[in-house]
């Protein structure tokens, strides 16, 4: 019950509050809103329940906010800070709230806190009073007698009438000077001075009432001294400028008593447009720019603008000191202003356009090169003589700048750095290897739009700029005498080149902007550029790194030295027959590589290494033919980093695929030929051979006959795209020329020797003919046992292997001889089959050889 009625009346006491704040707010009770009024306030009042300040949370703000004073060097905030908060009174309960509330309504009190303002809420300290007239008089009343009486020289007088000094001057008679209390006004008339009110006349009475609420009559002369000075971006009482985006508005109160106010009010509002456009490109031009060509375009915009200054003081000239009679007409100076500044007019809507579309673009800066290039095209399409040559000026202003790094690219392969602007060439990967340096250290930028970071009217010219500036980059890496070209020549080429261009679109009416330009830049491209990419090429072709590099693969991929190619194979053979386990040893076949193909003149021994690959991933228990075995060496050869700039690779995986074939071919050559030279004479020559021994020699004679078809066409068709390819690169004009080269041979490499990853099958098919050699093998031992113990492979000293045995095994699962016979006879018939297409594909003619040869030895 104590807790409804304490209710209760604290619902009172509420109620008591609102209706004093709405009356305060001067809403009477007798008032209709009042009811509905209360109502809403009281439920607002219930529906919002604010708990108490953490008075803690303040302390810590607080304290917090002397220590940053403290850290930013304002230990006197600081102090004064922690001070006062000392001195507060700790008996009201609403303190923290009133603490929360000052520092809600805080604004940045490190930045604008003066400790001297302080003191001026401090209490005055005790002074004594000043002396008053009151205080003196209290002392010695004015009012007693003979205090205004005149004094007169008696016989106490410091002289008399004879020794009076002559410069004293008279006494003035203290009635004279006294004033009434009721006359102070007389006094200060006397020290007021009274301005001459003529003076004034003539500038008010041109200037119009500010109290006259209807039009304000002027006079034409007035009107146009307005004028001039709006156009030079001025304010006026014509003329409302808005000093945040330069708009100027026309105050409509003015009139001009010979003329009918819509008449006057269009003619100033063509103007005032005109200011309006004018003060765009004055605001443009104040605006702090970054990127140069821009900064240089601000600074032909001025001096358009400085022109047009001049020739308003011509206009103002015949209104000021006229030399003859001159007819003041607002209208002859709308149309002067029209005039001048068509130019200008146009610059501005290019301006505004280009800013309309700069948010969120990447390439907007160059939206203004390229909308002058356009803008200098239609206006000499249009055959107005003055907006073309100011657009053209303008153009070509902020053409020089950008263009500038441009010529330090191309005549001397230096990048410029960041802070000259948004270049379209970017040094990415200073670090990278030189073996990869053309292809990766240099980039271009792209824009939003995925072409180059540059005007649209250069991109034609990106892929040319970028291939002259890194050869001119690459020759310096080249040769280290090279690093510093012709920074004279630089600067003249590039003088000479804006000179002929600007003479050019001066001299030429009826030749387009566009054309002129396309051909002075290639000229100058030429002329600046060219030598680079021919010195490149000349240092790679002529000094012979690259032709011999090339030259080198020949005999070391693709036997071309058939001699050292065949001892290298015996050398690898011979150990693997006498070490079958331990024989992959990288170390011990780039020995053998190194004392035989390394021999040659052509190769740097040391060049030359084998790798083995996929060994690490299987495990010895895993029995694999030989030839498989073979194909897992890859030989690497060490090559100059500018040739594998061409090359761009080091392994070369095509060639070592065509070096690992040729040694699978060589081998299987080498087991049948094992085969026919163990075989002793026949004595009797009318004896006829068992069929399966038929069978044996047939097998190994179609078995020969590939092979060697196979050797002929890897060695011939290597051979003749290798020299094909020579013959291109001693036409290439620079490195990509030559890369693209070497892409195309290496391709046709693939197709021609079937290394391609979609000829798969066929190689396959292949390599399965010559893994048949090697169980060749195990079947010729079983056809002819009397042999088996005599045969020493290669003079090894052991009649078998563990190879020989693992063909031996594999032949007892498939069969004998007649059973490898119709598998040779299948996929052989595959291999033609696949030959053919692939030739009526792809007009390939030495495919259509090899299958050719194929069907006239082995059938």
């Amino acid at each position: 019950m104590r807790q409804c009625v304490e209710k209760m009346a604290h619902t009172a006491r509420n109620a008591e509050l609102v209706e004093n704040l709405i009356t305060s707010f001067g809403l009477p009770k007798s008032s209709p809103k009042f009811r509905a009024t209360k109502e809403k306030t009281l439920r607002g009042w219930k529906d919002h329940h604010f708990a108490r300040t953490n008075q803690f949370a303040v302390q810590d703000r607080y304290d917090g906010l002397a220590e940053k004073f403290t850290v930013r060097n304002r230990e006197d905030l600081s102090d004064a800070l922690q001070t006062r908060l000392k001195e507060l009174p700790t008996q009201s309960k609403w303190l923290p709230e009133i603490l929360a509330l000052l520092l809600e309504l805080s604004d940045r009190p490190l930045e604008n806190t003066n400790i001297e303002d302080l003191d001026a809420l401090s209490k005055p300290a005790d002074l004594p009073s000043e002396l008053s007239w009151n205080d003196i008089i209290a002392e010695d009343p004015l009012d007693e007698d003979g205090v205004w009486d005149d004094i007169e020289r008696g016989y106490h007088s410091s002289g008399d009438d004879a020794t009076v000094d002559g410069d004293d001057e008279p006494t003035t008679s203290t009635v004279a000077t006294s004033v009434d209390e009721e006359d102070s006004e007389v006094l200060a008339r006397l020290h007021l001075v009274t301005p001459d009110e003529n003076a004034l006349n003539e500038v008010r009475d041109s200037l119009p009432s500010k109290g006259s609420t209807g039009k304000q009559p002027m006079s034409e002369l007035v009107l146009v001294r307005g004028t001039l000075m709006m156009l030079r971006g001025l304010e006026t009482e014509v003329y409302r400028l808005n000093e945040k985006n330069g708009d100027i508005k026309v105050n409509l109160d003015v009139s001009l008593s010979p003329a009918a106010q819509g008449t006057l009010q269009r003619v100033c509002m063509q103007v005032a447009h005109i200011g309006s456009r004018l003060n765009l490109l004055r605001k443009w031009t104040q605006r702090v720019q970054e990127t140069p060509f821009v900064q240089s375009v601000q600074s032909a915009v001025e001096s358009h603008l400085s022109a047009f200054s001049h020739h308003l003081n011509g206009l103002e000239q015949r209104f000021v000191t006229p030399k003859q009679n001159t007819v003041v007409s607002i209208i002859d100076v709308r149309a002067q202003a029209e005039k001048l500044t068509r130019p200008l007019r146009y610059l501005a809507d290019v301006i505004e356009h280009t800013e309309s579309i700069r948010p969120n673009v990447r390439n907007s800066h160059f939206e203004l090169l390229d909308a002058l290039f356009n803008a200098s095209c239609s206006t000499q399409m249009s055959g107005d003589k003055d907006d073309f040559k100011a657009i053209v000026a303008v153009f070509l202003a902020g053409l020089k700048t950008y263009l500038r790094p441009i010529a330090v690219w191309v005549t001397t392969g230096t990048v410029p750095p960041a802070s000259e602007g948004e270049f379209f060439v970017s040094d990415s990967n200073a670090n990278c290897e030189l073996g990869q340096v053309w292809h990766e250290r240099w980039s271009l930028r792209t824009s939003v739009d995925g072409g180059p970071l540059m005007p649209r009217f250069l991109r034609p010219f990106s892929a040319r700029i970028f291939a002259q500036g890194k050869a001119k980059a690459f020759l310096k890496l080249l040769d280290s005498r090279s690093k510093d070209f012709a920074t004279e020549s630089t600067h003249t080429g590039f003088s000479n080149f804006l000179q002929t261009l600007d003479a050019g679109i001066k001299s030429n009416d009826l030749l387009p902007v566009d054309q002129l330009f396309e051909d002075s830049f290639t000229s100058w491209l030429e002329d600046s550029g060219s030598d680079g990419a021919g010195t490149l090429r000349a240092k790679l072709l002529n000094t012979g790194v690259l032709y011999k590099t090339f030259n080198s693969q020949q005999y070391a991929f693709f036997g071309k030295d058939g001699t050292l190619f065949q001892q290298f194979a015996e050398n690898v053979f011979e150990r693997m027959w006498r070490r079958p386990e331990s024989w992959q040893d990288s170390f011990m076949l780039t020995e053998y590589a190194q004392s035989t193909l390394g021999t040659r003149d052509e190769i740097e021994d040391r060049s030359l290494s084998i790798h083995i690959t996929g060994s690490e991933n299987r495990t010895k228990q895993v029995a694999r033919p030989m030839v498989q075995h073979l194909g897992d060496l890859h030989l690497r050869m060490a090559m100059p980093w500018p040739v594998l700039n061409v090359t761009r690779s080091s392994n070369l995986p095509t060639h070592s695929a065509i070096f690992a074939l040729l040694l699978q071919t060589l081998y299987a050559a080498t087991l049948l030929h094992t085969h026919v030279s163990t075989l002793p004479p026949s004595s009797d020559k009318s004896s006829t051979l068992p069929q399966p021994n038929r069978t044996a020699f047939l097998l190994n004679w179609k078995l020969t006959c590939f092979v060697n078809a196979l050797h002929h066409h890897i060695t011939s068709s290597a051979a003749h795209l290798h020299g094909a390819m020579m013959t291109e690169m001693q036409a290439a004009d620079g490195i990509d020329s030559m890369a693209a080269i070497w892409s195309e041979y290496e391709r046709r490499l693939e197709t021609a020797l079937l290394l391609a990853p979609n000829l798969s099958p066929i190689k396959e098919a292949i390599v399965g003919i010559l893994e048949m050699c090697e169980q060749f093998a195990g079947q010729w031992r079983r056809l002819f046992p009397g042999l088996a113990a005599s045969i020493n492979l290669r003079g090894t000293g052991k009649p078998a292997t563990q190879s020989d045995d693992d063909s031996k095994g594999r032949a007892d699962d498939r069969g004998d001889a007649t059973e490898l016979l119709k598998q040779f006879d299948r996929s052989l018939s595959f291999v033609k089959a696949g030959l053919r297409g692939l030739s009526c594909a792809g007009g390939d003619a030495a495919l259509e050889a090899f299958a050719e040869t194929l069907e006239a030895n082995t059938e």
